[in-house]
């Protein structure tokens, strides 16, 4: 069957996506488009991790690379990806150890800059929130049910809450936005894992990852790099996938290289 598009309609351009499997395209208006493609979630990353490493290697086109990534950041379009790099920002400026002028001023003028942009930052956070909230099939409406339904089997019972459902649970119910009956893929895969964990197991799983983390990474920026991909992998699909295996992989492999290189 052969579908007609009209001009300045992009839903051939997202049909093409979807068809394809390549990921999604859409808007929500003021001609500003969000392109979710498989391995989104490792760009914001990679343009940390860029920022942190650039001067310490040696390689050509290192301000391209910076702004490819910071473009291809805003086109994800993701809000916790922008949140998460503003933290990032932040640990560099303020937990910066030189104490020249230059880094002092560059103090000053991030903090008049955040008094600035704060009011305009929490005014559009707001308008984000009510615009995704937007009907029960909306983003938040979503994950908002799917938290419901998996909480709910959490409480279900003394056993559930405490050790978990078990690895791979499938809860059979459904709601009036989707049949969750064999059903394992979550937006909000961390409030599965805690489903599938309990409270005990989940939090020793974190403790765990935690000091694996300290112990194995070792260098403090690699390790906030870590912690802020979790940040805003854990409102998304984005926990224990392939995308977090590759985090954890670069990290490492980069910690020992640069323990190899402060050696010599």
């Amino acid at each position: 069957m052969t579908k007609t598009y009209g001009i300045g309609d992009y839903s051939a351009l997202r049909h093409y996506f979807l068809e394809n499997d390549y990921g999604d395209v859409y808007t929500y208006g003021s001609g500003f488009y969000r392109v979710q493609i498989k391995g989104n979630a490792l760009i914001p990353f990679a343009f940390m991790l860029h920022i942190v490493i650039k001067d310490y290697f040696y390689y050509r086109f290192k301000n391209t690379i910076t702004v490819i990534l910071a473009i291809g950041t805003i086109v994800a379009g993701n809000f916790a990806y922008f949140v998460s790099i503003c933290l990032f920002f932040m640990y560099i400026i303020l937990c910066s150890k030189s104490n020249s002028r230059y880094a002092k001023l560059r103090k000053i003028i991030f903090g008049v800059f955040l008094t600035v942009i704060l009011p305009f930052f929490i005014t559009y956070s707001i308008e984000l929130i009510i615009m995704k909230s937007n009907g029960a099939d909306s983003s938040l409406g979503v994950r908002w049910d799917q938290f419901t339904v998996l909480i709910n089997d959490l409480t279900e019972s003394v056993s559930n809450f405490v050790i978990g459902s078990g690895l791979g649970n499938v809860i059979k119910i459904q709601t009036p936005i989707r049949d969750y009956s064999a059903y394992i893929y979550y937006e909000l895969q961390s409030v599965y894992f805690l489903n599938q964990l309990g409270v005990i197991l989940f939090t020793l799983f974190l403790l765990i990852n935690l000091l694996l983390t300290i112990k194995i990474i070792k260098y403090s920026e690699l390790c906030v790099l870590y912690f802020l991909y979790v940040s805003y992998a854990i409102t998304n699909p984005y926990i224990l996938d392939s995308n977090h295996v590759a985090v954890i992989i670069v990290l490492v492999t980069l910690s020992n290289v640069l323990k190899k290189m402060k050696a010599k």
